[in-house]
Formats: structure tokens, sequence, C-alpha cells
């Protein structure tokens, strides 16, 4: 378990898309009906009788992810200093307040594992983030990094890093990851690394969590 700051959230609250829209509904800002997928989910599939199952949309959001303008097949998209330079790096995360180990945001086709077990086993994926961070690097902050980066991956293409990220404000629990864990390095590439971390907070606190960034931000740390 890691302790983050203040300023480790708003990294991730600046990176991730879904987060992004999560903390606009918790702020009550208008977000032009722009919805996260577990919201959508979660509506639609509860609108017929019986309920829809994930897999019947499986397809259509795999081929989904990979389109348009957003980063294409994971919520984040960056570069990871490890012992051997710099290197492409990728990432999911999920939320969850319902005390259950490990959470349902773990299971099923919208799930953390299934999500990571996607980018760990889809070259063509790879590449579309690759493509994606390249177009954004030209004349950014950081390219040269990414310059490093892109000689690893273009000597090997399984030197990448993989993150899962699983946020809760419920008493944390071994169960939450020990299972994720072994699925996940079952025929992984040798070269590829897969972290994953577990935030705890305080009970309640996903909720207040956007506040709590904000106020961070003017200075005022809780």
């Amino acid at each position: 378990m890691k302790a983050l700051d203040a300023s480790d959230l708003e990294t991730w609250l600046a990176q991730s898309i879904p987060a992004q829209i999560w903390l606009a509904k918790e702020l009550e800002i208008d977000t032009g009906g722009v919805e996260t997928l577990d919201s959508f989910w979660d509506r639609r599939s509860g609108a017929s009788s019986p309920r829809l199952t994930p897999e019947v949309f499986r397809p259509s959001l795999v081929a989904y992810r990979k389109k348009g303008s957003s980063l294409p097949g994971a919520d984040l998209g960056g570069l990871h200093a490890d012992s051997n330079g710099d290197c492409l790096a990728y990432g999911e995360v999920k939320t969850s307040s319902v005390a259950e180990y490990p959470p349902g945001v773990m299971y099923g086709c919208m799930g953390l594992q299934r999500q990571l077990e996607d980018i760990r086993d889809n070259d063509s994926t790879w590449d579309g983030l690759f493509r994606y961070l390249g177009h954004r690097a030209l004349g950014s902050a950081w390219s040269e990094r990414f310059r490093r980066a892109t000689k690893r991956y273009l000597i090997d293409d399984f030197d990448v890093h993989l993150f899962g990220f699983r946020v809760r404000d419920i008493p944390p629990h071994e169960d939450d990851r020990r299972a994720r864990v072994y699925l996940l390095g079952r025929g992984c590439p040798d070269q590829m690394k897969i972290e994953l971390y577990a935030l705890n907070l305080p009970a309640n606190r996903i909720k207040g969590l956007g506040e709590a960034v904000l106020a961070a931000r003017k200075g005022d740390r809780p």
C-alpha cells in the first residue's frame, strides 16, 4: 500500500479523462451530457428486463476505445523511468466504495483485470497508444524522454510498463489484489512490467475527493 499526497492525486486527475468527468459530476459542473463508461453501463444495463450482460457490448467497446481523438485503449498513457531509462507506460483506473473483496470493478469486460489484459495481449493497442503519444511529443518538454522510450520500444515492443490503479474508501484487504497479481503475471512477456497500486482513502472520502483536491491546489490542505 502506498500513501499519495495531493500533488499525486492532482496529476492523476489531470491525466485521466474518466476521473475528470467523475469529478465534474461531484462538483455539479455540467459535462454536456458526457459520462463515464461505468455510469453509462449502470444506467443502460438496468433499463431492460432481464438486465443486459457486459459481454453483449464487448466488441463495440473494444473498437470504440481504439478510435477518436481521446487516448485509445487505456485511461492513462505516458512515460515511466525505470532502471534502464525511459519507457512507454499505460494504465487503467477504477474507483469503488462497495464493501466487497475484491470489488466488482475488478471483474467483467469493463473491469480492471480485463482491461489490463487487453493492453497486455494486444500489440495493436500498444501501437495505437504509441502513435497517440508520438503526435503530442513533437515540440513538448518531454520530447527527448519520448525519443529514448521510442528507441526501447522499437528494439522490443514488449518493453513497456503497465499500471493498474484501484481507489477505494473502505479499509484495505489483501484479497483485493492477490488473485489479480497471479492472473496478470501468467503469460506476461519477460520485458513487460505490470504494477498494481491500491489507494485506500478514509471512509466516504471518494465522494468528497474533488473538494479536497481543489482545496489542496489552493494551499488549504485538509
